[in-house]
């Protein structure tokens, strides 16, 4: 099954593509999507590590318009296209001032003080490894693969691999509004894609000074990260942690 749902994917993604089997040690994970992100400068692709399982593939063939896997490359071709060629709306009007209003009055009506949930920028952890490519029962990496995904901008990537629109995860035109956001800001690329995760990678740590507006954005986009996090579970807690991290954790529910 596993090797059924990765040439799925390939077919799926078609554009050059690495199988990489389960390793205990990622460091040639690493070196191999740095390495492509600096060929990916000159010969014009975004490189992307993909867990596949059938859940994504679910919804990248429904978010498509197809059902049960269906090699349809002009279904698929005229998806991309719409999502590359359509106008993005501004991240922060669009999205992060509606979803802080949904928020606030979420927590109004449940009688809460929304700002407790802002907290002190204090107790967060460097992040400079991806986490969700792990199998962590195994001790091991999942099988993955990295494409090269032939789109000029990072946040196009998200045309090709379009993972999201359920529950609370963003849809696609959301996702590359804030991805695009992101990138023009900071310089972050998504850099893993799972059924249910995503990570950005940062050459340079935004720093202090960014920190908590950065944090308050990425809780809009993914409250889960604050909310089901453990531990401070605060706005503040993941200021800390971005001040310090080279990589952007996002995990949906």
């Amino acid at each position: 099954m596993e090797k059924e749902m990765v040439q799925a994917m390939i077919a799926y993604l078609d554009c050059p593509c690495e199988y990489l089997e389960e390793m205990e040690d990622d460091t040639q994970i690493w070196e191999a999507y740095k390495n492509a992100l600096e060929e990916g400068k000159t010969k014009g692709y975004v490189p992307v590590l993909i867990r596949v399982d059938d859940n994504l593939l679910d919804m990248v063939y429904i978010n498509a318009g197809l059902e049960d896997w269906q090699q349809d490359k002009e279904v698929i071709a005229a998806y991309r296209k719409q999502m590359l060629t359509a106008k993005l709306p501004d991240a922060k009007k669009m999205f992060f001032e509606t979803k802080l209003a949904e928020r606030k009055e979420l927590y109004e009506e449940e009688n809460m003080d929304f700002e407790e949930v802002m907290g002190e920028v204090e107790n967060g952890e460097t992040l400079d490894r991806f986490l969700s490519y792990w199998n962590y029962e195994d001790q091991e990496t999942y099988p993955l693969i990295l494409a090269k995904i032939p789109v000029k901008n990072p946040w196009e990537v998200f045309a090709y691999v379009p993972f999201g629109n359920w529950n609370e995860c963003p849809n696609t035109e959301a996702l590359m509004a804030v991805c695009k956001h992101w990138y023009e800001t900071y310089g972050a690329i998504p850099a893993v894609i799972t059924s249910d995760q995503l990570e950005c990678y940062v050459k340079t740590p935004v720093g202090v000074a960014c920190a908590k507006e950065l944090a308050l954005e990425q809780y809009l986009f993914c409250c889960d990260i604050v909310e089901q996090s453990g531990g401070d579970g605060t706005v503040g807690w993941l200021a800390d942690c971005l001040a310090t991290s080279t990589v952007w954790y996002f995990w949906w529910d």
